[in-house]
């Protein structure tokens, strides 16, 4: 992988931790709190977002 691909590819394996943080901060806007929907939500997101961080850094490192 060339140098602007993995700058790329680790900008979006940033992001990704700042996705996952504004979300559960989005979950809890309306009412402090995060009912049981709304945690399933999270946790969907997140086994979402640790095979997608999973596969860029399979990627990155092949």
């Amino acid at each position: 992988m060339n140098t602007y691909m993995a700058m790329q590819t680790n900008t979006m394996l940033a992001y990704l931790s700042s996705f996952e943080s504004a979300m559960v901060m989005a979950a809890k806007k309306d009412d402090g709190k995060m009912d049981r929907r709304e945690q399933k939500q999270i946790e969907e997101i997140r086994r979402a977002s640790e095979q997608f961080r999973k596969s860029l850094t399979k990627i990155k490192e092949s």
